[in-house]
């Protein structure tokens, strides 16, 4: 199967990749078109973790956040969360419109907005709320 765009995030294990991400990306490289990254963790070696990601992946990120773990559960990355989701949904919107016939530009609105759901929907959950919430 093939996609536009993989959201793809890890917990920071001991100041790295968690091992099922890394081997994810290692197994999927090739096939990933665009990407973007997410980490959550309680040390200062996030940034490190994200550029790791993209190292594996040879391709920079079209989004990328850091959360610490005492912020998703006091709900204090609440704003990062927006704008990561934001970040991401401008590229993909970027991404899809490539000048083509309008009908297919209402395709690829449609896409666009289809990922924003798909997205809002993994943020409530990022923040351990119900997508309904």
């Amino acid at each position: 199967m093939s996609y536009d765009a993989v959201i793809i995030g890890t917990p920071v294990w001991n100041r790295n990749i968690s091992a099922p991400t890394r081997t994810y990306i290692h197994q999927n490289a090739d096939c990933l078109k665009q990407v973007a990254f997410f980490c959550i963790g309680d040390g200062g070696r996030a940034e490190k973790v994200l550029h790791e990601m993209a190292a594996l992946c040879e391709k920079q990120p079209i989004g990328s956040l850091n959360v610490r773990t005492e912020d998703v559960v006091s709900e204090k990355c609440n704003q990062e969360v927006r704008r990561f989701v934001d970040q991401i949904r401008a590229k993909l919107i970027t991404f899809l419109d490539y000048g083509s016939e309008s009908g297919r530009h209402a395709h690829q609105q449609s896409l666009a907005n289809e990922w924003a759901m798909i997205l809002e929907t993994n943020s409530a959950l990022l923040r351990g709320k119900s997508p309904r919430e």
